[in-house]
């Protein structure tokens, strides 16, 4: 462990000296003569500043006190009442009937504190009448305009026979709830984990923000989770069909294909049935790419991408890692333990809790495909992309808690795979945590905005 963690911390310290080098004017260097006078200067005109941000204590203190409670109990130096306080929460588990009443309480209060919100008007939603008009238009063919048929699908069945655009995300809102319970109960074998998954999720600022809301809803989201869980059931044929429907909720999900084979590697299904769910994959793969080849053609896209055409803004690719601590900034506790649950799911991993690392690796995708997005699209990075992030990290954080392990008797070929997951999550983790302590640091005009985009 002690290894892997100098590892991680010299590519970071890497990666922070190349950018702070390559941005030298961030230091403002002055250079002046024995009498004082000005000879040489390097101003800050991009911008660039080293002043702490208000999440910068609370980063510290958070990561510090939890960080030195774990290495004391490793230790066994904590009192013996606050150690066997600990194991009984690790191993703290709840029977079905009082999970069934603890996640219909939950439900209920959800769909209590939402029933006003269903009932606002959606005229001041962003990008609101143009979804509106597309919804209208949409006449049951494969848009040549816009890759979200599915949305489409979902928001005229919502608008023409329920009379409310707000109703259907809001359904598939209350279905995202049920699948990462159900997801988490299942990989962890504890229905405790499940509740705290939803918990998790319901405490989330950027999940109510979008959970009624039809032009930015959460259909691309469930159904790539759903996609997953369809693999770990071993449903190898409707696994890529969910996929699909994904897919056209929102492109970006394309982005996540590695993910989902890592995923596929890692699951206890037979190799037989690896090999048979990767052909699928790989089938869906091969018509996806064609779908992306003709993106900046018009065919599968908006006119907001039709006019910038594919153009590299390599630029953009690390100033966006900052939109991490804009986005969570009223999302506390996942920005504040972000770093200790990777940590934790890599300690998972190390012993053989099942899928500690694909949902590490998820992490990694969730924060590193909004950079990937603005660099090759310029499209805006939105802030519900990272409703994803709230998901896979209810879900860590119910591994932590997890009963299933892989069988230890068998060892694991993976660990240098799972070691090379980590590294990636962790660099990542670092650097978005970096720039939410420096939230000045690119403060300079980095990202230009366009309209918004359904397709991407």
């Amino acid at each position: 462990m002690k290894y892997h963690t100098i590892i991680a911390i010299l590519i970071f310290s890497s990666i922070l000296c190349t950018i702070i080098f390559q941005n030298a004017n961030a230091l403002e260097i002055e250079l002046r003569n024995k009498k004082g006078e000005l000879v040489y200067s390097e101003k800050n005109i991009a911008g660039y500043s080293f002043e702490i941000g208000p999440w910068a204590a609370p980063l510290v203190i958070t990561n510090v006190i939890l960080f030195s409670l774990v290495f004391l109990y490793h230790k066994k130096i904590l009192p013996s009442i606050i150690r066997k306080l600990i194991m009984m929460i690790f191993k703290f588990e709840i029977s079905r009937k009082v999970a069934f009443v603890c996640l219909a309480v939950l439900l209920i209060m959800y769909v209590g504190f939402s029933v006003n919100r269903l009932l606002q008007p959606p005229d001041q939603l962003p990008d609101y009448p143009l979804f509106l008009q597309l919804t209208k238009n949409w006449k049951g063919a494969i848009s040549s305009d816009y890759a979200v048929n599915v949305r489409f699908v979902l928001s005229s069945i919502s608008y023409y026979f329920l009379g409310n655009v707000r109703i259907v995300p809001f359904l598939e809102s209350i279905s995202l709830l049920l699948l990462s319970y159900y997801f988490t109960a299942q990989l962890s074998e504890k229905r405790f984990a499940g509740i705290i998954s939803v918990v998790i999720i319901l405490q989330s600022n950027l999940f109510w923000q979008y959970d009624t809301t039809p032009t930015e809803d959460n259909a691309w989201t469930l159904f790539y989770l759903l996609s997953l869980v369809l693999i770990a059931k071993r449903q190898q044929y409707l696994s890529p069909i969910a996929y699909v429907l994904s897919f056209f909720c929102k492109p970006l999900i394309a982005i996540f294909i590695p993910f989902t084979y890592y995923f596929i590697y890692r699951s206890e299904n037979s190799k037989k049935e690896k090999i048979r769910i990767s052909i699928f994959y790989a089938v869906v793969v091969i018509l996806l790419l064609l779908g992306i080849m003709t993106l900046f053609t018009g065919a599968f896209t908006g006119p907001g991408v039709q006019e910038r055409g594919l153009k590299i803004h390599i630029e953009n690719f690390l100033p966006e890692f900052a939109i991490l601590g804009d986005y969570l900034r009223s999302d506390g506790l996942v920005l504040l333990f972000l770093l200790p649950l990777v940590v934790g799911l890599f300690n998972a991993t190390r012993k053989n809790v099942l899928h500690a690392d694909s949902f590490m690796f998820l992490i990694f995708g969730i924060l590193s495909s909004g950079p990937l997005l603005v660099t090759f699209t310029g499209t805006n990075d939105e802030p519900y992309r990272y409703v994803p992030l709230i998901i896979y990290f209810s879900i860590g954080v119910g591994l932590l808690l997890s009963n299933k392990f892989i069988d230890s008797s068998v060892p694991s070929k993976n660990r240098p795979l799972s070691t090379l997951v980590f590294l990636a999550c962790i660099v990542i983790v670092l650097y978005s945590l970096f720039l939410a302590f420096f939230p000045g640091f690119y403060s300079g005009p980095v990202t230009k905005h366009y309209i918004t985009d359904f397709g991407s």
